[in-house]
């Protein structure tokens, strides 16, 4: 049992821990109190001038001698409590004072009040204000002070303490009595609050005792933790990444050997630079919204990227951004780990490309048999008439050249498998240039390039004649590809002094840079694979080629001259030579060519003429076939360039083009001609092997994108829809699958031609570009909303309207959405059917009043 009254026995520092809590306890308290006794000193006096003269004198308010009472008598009851605060805060003797001084002010309230009941309860609240010390000793001396004022003043002027003139003893033992009552129970809470206070203690002074013991282990720890760092430190430099240490001033704190490889700065003359010398302008903002939410405690990893080196060259990386804190848990800083993925994002790409080249190059004859077939099978045309004997001839054209695909790339799995198998046979060497040059007849003359021969050799080879002839014919293909009009091919037999024959084809083209030369025989390679190369391909030919040659165990190669032309050529051992004397033989091959690929349409006045823009010829027959089965009359050109020279004289009444041309990107061409305010309004159609998601454009003049292959049918159909007047709808809605259902439904129901936007501001720009008929609007919209979008548009030639949302409108927001014509539907509460029907509606009503005008 310790001094305080409680059964807890406390270690020295949990003994030092309670009495220091317990002081700091007592000084707020008595900081408290002594601000309560001064407010209630001037409460007293308040009351003495309001209160007083009419409790002890009744109606008659006067200026009552218990104001001197408040104020001098309340003035040496507080004054204590001060001067104890001020000297001794804390001390037992400032609380036993602090309680002394409370009960008295209280007994004077009740005096000033003229003892009514209502003030008696202040003695309660000033008990319970006691109990803030937890120290259990101030009830002593507060109970005995009241005790002592309701005996003595209710035996001598009860009217001051009880407002009667007379009043029994056992009063002041029922006062003292509810007076004991709650001061035993507030000792007990006292009690109990200070044994907690004594468990808190000797936690904390178990933690503290932990933590001494956790500190010499740290300590301890510390020279293992340095060599540990130090090995650290070691590996992070020796590191083959780059790993760069920046503060939140971005600027570079460390920087590692593989920093310095890969970027080409020593440490010196990287410290304290802005990390912004690593990185190319165009990203620095994006660098720095990710680099601030690092100093907010994120980390980030797996980022591709792109970094400058010291000599300006861009290098794509892979970035882990990591916050690095100090000992205190803030935020100094953030470490990049940067490792080089150049050559991963190369290979990456050129797959990439490779698939959508395949892709592409698949879809358009896939394009041309199942045009063809259709036609056939639809008896458009009658099936022994000469149109469908073109039509058979064009499928089986492109089949060919869809199984010549397919073969190169089931070569190529071969070659990658290891399991390309020979079947080999001495075979004439003449014999095999002959073939392969007869494969190719066809395309030269196309192409109006003339295939010559240079045989200085007869000899017999050991070779599979099937993949020899496929080298010899892919290279002389490439060859026609890269040849201008009128150009000559040279293919060669000749002999080599370490006795194998050479094979080479010449040509008269562009030629290749010396840097790409080494690019050309590998995998997925191209020396231009983008939309704009000249010629199309899938950079499978000649790593096929190098394979089958060097599985006869040959070489393969090339000599180029930019500007003057390339020779590929090929080399292997022969078996036997069957003549030394030299002889020229020319085998000339030229036949014409539809260079400007123009159509054979007149435009009689009663049709339309149409532009269409496409490099595939088997495609474009077909198209100019079925749009004159609908009337229509076309010109066909195979690049920009052509469409460019008809452009500046011709007004097509509607454009059909690809998007992968010879010279040139389809999409950027477009953008140039809605560029010109005279060609501004002509529609467009876009016919392509590629994803409409792989172009980021919003072109509100590109009404429709067919994805080859495609039905030849809904093509011409909408090239009727935009010739013959149809309707054009406006369907304004961000979520893409209801936005597509909407579409469906009224292009297949009604025929409409439906222009979509996935927000406001996109719905504004169509809207005023092309003055659709009706609109379909959804009200919750990104950028702009529904009721900005009707605003926009309401000084225009007003549109029906349609207002299509889940929302219930009022009759107020109904008011907000009027554009000429307007009906309001709720989705979910009306059947697609009736939404369709109303969309008729609305058209006949635009029909009606178009009509008036």
């Amino acid at each position: 049992m310790d001094k305080s009254g409680t059964a807890l026995s406390l270690t020295p520092g949990a003994r030092a821990i309670f009495e220091r809590r317990k002081d700091e306890l007592c000084k707020s308290t008595d900081r408290l109190f002594t601000t309560l006794i001064l407010l209630e000193w001037l409460a007293m006096i308040i009351v003495s001038i309001i209160v007083s003269p009419l409790a002890w004198e009744g109606r008659n308010s006067y200026i009552h001698p218990h104001i001197l009472v408040a104020i001098f008598l309340g003035g040496l009851i507080v004054l204590p409590v001060v001067y104890f605060y001020i000297t001794t805060p804390g001390k037992p003797i400032t609380r036993h004072v602090i309680a002394f001084s409370q009960t008295l002010i209280s007994a004077l309230l009740i005096h000033l009040t003229g003892g009514r009941i209502e003030t008696h309860f202040h003695i309660f609240g000033s008990l319970a204000f006691l109990a803030f010390y937890r120290d259990w000793r101030v009830f002593i001396t507060a109970v005995t002070v009241v005790t002592l004022d309701h005996m003595i003043r209710g035996i001598f002027i009860p009217e001051s303490v009880y407002g009667v003139f007379t009043a029994s003893p056992w009063r002041t033992v029922e006062h003292a009595g509810w007076v004991l009552f709650e001061s035993f129970f507030l000792v007990k809470v006292c009690r109990q609050n200070e044994r907690e206070m004594m468990t808190l203690a000797s936690q904390q002074d178990e933690l503290e005792t932990t933590n001494d013991r956790i500190q010499e282990l740290a300590e301890k720890r510390a020279k293992e933790l340095a060599r540990s760092q130090s090995l650290l430190a070691a590996i992070v430099n020796n590191s083959f990444d780059a790993i760069v240490g920046i503060n939140r001033e971005y600027k570079i704190t460390s920087w590692n050997r593989g920093a310095e490889s890969l970027y080409g700065y020593n440490p010196e003359d990287i410290n304290e630079k802005l990390v912004t010398i690593l990185i190319p302008e165009d990203l620095q903002a994006d660098f720095y919204k990710r680099i601030d939410r690092v100093f907010e405690g994120e980390s980030m990893s797996d980022i591709e990227t792109l970094r400058l080196k010291a000599d300006g060259t861009v290098i794509d990386v892979a970035l882990t951004v990591s916050p690095i804190k100090n000992s205190e848990d803030e935020i100094i800083g953030c470490s990049l780990i940067e490792r080089d993925i150049t050559n991963r994002k190369e290979l990456e790409k050129r797959i990439s490309e490779f698939y959508s080249t395949v892709s592409h190059e698949l879809r358009t004859p896939l394009t041309s048999i199942r045009g063809a077939l259709s036609i056939i099978d639809d008896e458009i045309v009658e099936l022994d008439s000469e149109e469908a004997r073109e039509m058979v001839q064009l499928a089986r054209s492109s089949s060919e050249r869809l199984v010549r695909l397919i073969n190169d790339i089931l070569d190529l799995r071969k070659i990658e498998a290891g399991k390309l198998e020979l079947h080999l046979e001495k075979t004439d060497a003449c014999k095999l240039l002959k073939n392969g040059i007869e494969t190719m007849r066809g395309m030269a003359q196309k192409a109006e390039v003339t295939i010559s021969t240079n045989v200085s050799l007869n000899a017999e080879v050991e070779v599979d004649p099937d993949r020899m002839i496929q080298v010899l014919s892919n290279l002389i293909s490439n060859a026609i590809k890269y040849s201008p009009p009128n150009g000559m091919i040279l293919v060669s037999v000749d002999s080599l002094e370490n006795g194998r024959v050479r094979f080479s084809v010449t040509d008269e083209g562009e030629g290749i840079a010396p840097e790409n030369l080494d690019k050309l025989f590998g995998k997925f390679q191209q020396i231009d694979s983008s939309d704009t190369r000249p010629k199309e391909g899938t950079g499978l030919g000649l790593a096929i080629c190098k394979a089958i040659v060097e599985q006869h165990n040959g070489t393969i190669g090339v000599h180029s001259r930019p500007g003057i032309g390339s020779t590929f050529w090929f080399e292997l051992a022969y078996e036997k030579e069957w003549s030394d004397q030299t002889g020229n033989k020319d085998d000339n091959d030229t036949g014409p060519g539809d260079g400007n690929g123009n159509g054979n349409g007149n435009n009689t006045g009663d049709t339309d003429m149409i532009l269409l823009i496409e490099d595939d010829l088997n495609l474009a027959q077909l198209l100019k076939l079925c749009l004159k089965k609908r009337g229509f009359v076309s010109r066909h050109v195979t690049n920009i360039a052509e469409a460019t020279r008809y452009l500046k004289t011709g007004r097509p009444a509607v454009i059909i083009s690809d998007v992968m041309l010879p010279d040139g990107n389809g999409i950027d061409y477009l953008e140039t001609i809605k560029s010109k305010p005279e060609l501004a309004k002509i529609p467009v159609i876009i016919i392509s092997g590629r994803d409409k998601e792989e172009f980021e454009f919003a072109h509100p003049f590109i009404y429709s994108w067919f994805h080859k292959p495609f039905e030849l049918d809904d093509l011409t159909d909408a090239v009727t829809a935009l010739l013959n007047g149809k309707r054009k709808v406006l369907v304004i809605e961000d979520d893409d699958e209801t936005r597509a259902v909407i579409t469906t439904q009224l292009s297949k129901k009604i025929n409409a031609v439906c222009l979509e936007a996935a927000d406001g501001k996109n719905a504004i720009d169509i809207a005023v570009s092309n003055n659709p008929d009706v609109i379909v609007l959804d009200i919750g919209l990104p950028q702009k909303d529904g009721y900005e979008v009707v605003k926009a548009l309401s000084g225009k030639p007003p549109p029906a309207l349609l207002v299509y949302s889940g929302l219930d409108l009022s009759r107020e927001e109904r008011e907000k959405l009027k554009l000429g014509i307007t009906r309001h539907l709720t989705k979910g509460r009306i059947s697609p059917k009736e939404f369709v029907a109303t969309v008729e509606e609305l058209l006949e009503g635009v029909k009606r009043i178009g009509n008036t005008e």
